[in-house]
């Protein structure tokens, strides 16, 4: 898929209207939709990035997504997933846009001098569409969608220490808002 395929698909895999965001060479473009009270950002051409996976023979590829309470300005939106794009890129594969996978750091620099208290992502198969996960499939590669969950520092040590089920069992426990960035 190129970018303008890539696009209209994914206008249509999210509620309300995308808001395609320019960038500057070489970055990734991010697209945004306006859920009144929440606000999302996804990437539109992440896909073109190998991380390693493959599935079939078939390179499986992502495009990432994250959601947070409206609030959280556009720009470090926009600023978190270009950032996200590039770590993974430079990462070279070893760092596989896949669920479980703690994405450490990818929020400090977006979000300094902010009330936003999460600096680290984590990778998760995406609950908002209760079970299926949009994916376009091609011959020669799998692109699925991949959701980005910002944790505070606290959870991310947690995961750390007892692994990331024990952290989503004690998110759930505590009644964690995941979707408050400034927990």
């Amino acid at each position: 898929m190129n970018f303008d395929e890539t696009a209209v698909w994914l206008d249509g895999v999210f509620p309300g209207e995308l808001t395609i965001h320019s960038a500057p060479a070489e970055s990734f473009r991010v697209g945004t939709v306006d859920l009144g009270d929440d606000m999302l950002a996804t990437t539109l051409d992440f896909a073109r990035v190998d991380t390693g996976l493959e599935t079939g023979g078939r390179d499986v590829r992502s495009e990432i997504f994250t959601v947070a309470h409206a609030g959280v300005g556009t720009d470090k939106f926009v600023e978190l997933l270009r950032a996200l794009g590039t770590l993974l890129y430079d990462a070279s594969g070893s760092l596989p846009a896949q669920p479980g996978q703690l994405v450490p750091a990818v929020g400090i620099e977006p979000f300094d001098d902010t009330d936003i208290t999460v600096r680290h992502g984590l990778f998760v198969v995406p609950y908002v569409w209760g079970g299926e996960v949009p994916q376009c499939d091609e011959p020669d590669r799998l692109t699925v969608m991949l959701q980005l969950v910002m944790l505070t520092q606290e959870e991310f040590d947690y995961a750390v220490t007892y692994g990331i089920p024990e952290l989503q069992s004690e998110i759930a426990r505590a009644g964690i808002d995941l979707l408050d960035w400034s927990r």
